[in-house]
């Protein structure tokens, strides 16, 4: 389940296919600075184009997310943000745009307090709900409610004011709905993140040979994008504690 569709050409401006083709082959390569670069470079000839915009939103993203200085980080992620609202905004009916939404405000949520962390936190879901709904077989949308509902479930009672407030009453998380969302993923895409991640939420359930079956399927999966190798990453160290 690639995040990064590909309309029919007939639906792309004459000489835009090519152009994202050679944009996802930089981000596959993991040249995440040059992808970027090279989405900016188009965006001159493409003016205002979600595909384009919603492309250099995640991979700021995952760029930002390589980076150690806080400050930095939050730079990137903040340029995430500004280009998937521009790319949803230029084509409201693209789910990955609403979906690259969520990622940014997910990123954003993981370096904030307690208090801007619930109040994104809101955002993430809304967005990741809207993908969901132009896209009921997305399973990274599924993904991120999957964490949504992990991360909210275990934000502590120090947060629950705040969830109040931000969701006019405390939100209907739990565990078991991030289980739920994890494994639909899973069933329409066998991917190495959703495994990892399934993983995380059963060994805070105290379900460890349950999560290290998904640790194993994890680590037997073969590499397809950036992502699946640092889920790889993560699924190892994590097999020590299962």
């Amino acid at each position: 389940d690639s995040p990064y569709r590909i309309m029919a050409a007939a639906e792309l401006p004459e000489g835009l296919e090519a152009v994202l083709k050679d944009a996802d082959a930089l981000h596959q390569e993991e040249k995440f600075a040059e992808a970027i670069a090279f989405c900016t470079e188009q965006l001159a000839k493409f003016p205002n184009n979600a595909q384009l915009l919603r492309r250099r939103s995640r991979w700021n993203a995952e760029l930002g997310g390589t980076k150690t200085d806080s400050l930095e980080m939050k730079r990137f992620y903040e340029a995430a943000v500004t280009d998937a609202t521009a790319a949803v905004a230029a084509d409201p009916n693209d789910f990955n745009a609403h979906k690259a939404l969520a990622v940014a405000y997910g990123k954003m949520a993981g370096i904030e307090g307690t208090g801007e962390k619930v109040r994104l936190s809101k955002l993430v879901k809304d967005a990741a709900e809207k993908a969901l709904e132009l896209n009921p077989e997305d399973s990274a949308s599924m993904h991120i409610l999957g964490l949504w509902h992990y991360n909210v479930s275990n934000m502590g009672f120090i947060a629950s004011t705040f969830l109040k407030v931000a969701y006019g009453g405390m939100p209907e998380s739990s565990n078991e709905k991030a289980v739920e969302y994890f494994r639909k993923a899973i069933a329409v895409d066998d991917c190495v993140p959703h495994h990892t991640e399934l993983a995380k939420v059963l060994i805070a359930m105290k379900n460890k040979p349950a999560a290290k079956a998904e640790l194993e399927a994890a680590l037997a999966l073969p590499i397809k994008l950036p992502a699946d190798r640092r889920a790889q990453e993560e699924a190892k160290k994590l097999m020590s504690s299962v």
